[in-house]
């Protein structure tokens, strides 16, 4: 009997998380590899801006902790209620020094919103605009990060499962995608 560990299935949906992210983002699929704690989503060979790079590095932590919050309270996730995007914020904010969050992809994030303050503008309580810290812009990148990934979080599960061997191809990541927005029309 051949099973998969825990970690593995972690970093499967983590690197789906970006690979559906650089989709969303219009880039080309690429290869995705599995390791046991260690995975990688190939570059797209294409310059890309902060924005959305930022958005591509939250987008693994965030596939990882919504696989991990779906496990632990035993929901379906199929839409972004706000209830369970601040659950989520809140949860990968929690474990940002621990074995959930790949360190390199929030370092990335932090640097971009460090080097560039439009990056941390926020609506305050009183409606008006203004520059967040980073800790507090890191949260609410997160919430929107996952607010605008979390409805194809069908889509993480289908590459992920696909990827936990090990490797999946440019090819068959794009085949994945094809078949999924043709089972959800309009996504």
């Amino acid at each position: 009997m051949n099973t998969v560990s825990d970690e593995r299935i972690a970093t499967a949906y983590h690197e789906a998380g970006h690979a559906v992210a650089k989709w969303l983002e219009g880039l080309p699929a690429t290869a995705v590899h599995v390791g046991e704690g260690d995975g990688l989503v190939e570059a797209a060979g294409v310059e890309i801006n902060h924005i959305s790079q930022a958005r591509i590095s939250l987008s693994g932590p965030i596939a990882e902790a919504a696989k991990l919050l779906a496990e632990q309270e035993e929901i379906v996730l199929v839409s972004a209620d706000r209830e369970t995007v601040e659950n989520m914020a809140t949860a990968i904010c929690l474990t940002f020094n621990w074995k959930i969050c790949r360190s390199e992809d929030l370092l990335r994030v932090r640097s971009v919103l460090e080097s560039d303050p439009s990056t941390r503008v926020v609506v305050g309580s009183d409606q008006q605009p203004r520059v967040a810290a980073v800790d507090e812009a890191l949260l609410e990148w997160v919430g929107t990060t996952a607010e605008y990934l979390l409805p194809y979080f069908s889509l993480i599960e289908r590459i992920a499962q696909a990827a936990v061997c090990g490797y999946l191809s440019a090819t068959e990541v794009q085949s994945i995608t094809m078949q999924w927005e043709q089972s959800h029309p309009g996504s």
